[in-house]
């Protein structure tokens, strides 16, 4: 039964606000994933962070002793490829809210 409670508590997906978003972006060795289509993320995207989108996140390569932080424009998509990478074996956070949410600055768009 502690085994069955242990293997449940591993895979529960864990969540931030999106206002938690600054705090992580300063750490030194965050990363940061927008999972949104490319069209979007060239529409606005966040500083410093990478577009991978929810459609070529099997060929995701990245290091799996960090902490990957995802995010899309709702919480969504983000939630669906944070289990993805879950899977995969990477240590991953999904960011609630999306950029829908965010009130930072954005980069690029028109």
């Amino acid at each position: 039964m502690i085994c069955l409670f242990q293997r449940l508590c591993q895979n529960r997906l864990k969540s931030i606000a999106i206002n938690d978003l600054d705090r992580v972006l300063q750490e030194p060795k965050s990363v940061v994933l927008d999972v949104r289509t490319k069209e979007e993320y060239q529409r606005g995207h966040i500083k410093g962070v990478r577009n991978v989108p929810l459609d070529q996140l099997s060929h995701f390569q990245g290091t799996k002793d960090q902490v990957h932080y995802v995010l899309c424009q709702s919480g969504v998509r983000s939630k669906r490829a944070a289990r993805v990478l879950q899977k995969k074996g990477y240590q991953v956070v999904n960011i609630k809210g999306g950029m829908s949410a965010y009130t930072g600055t954005i980069q690029g768009g028109k």
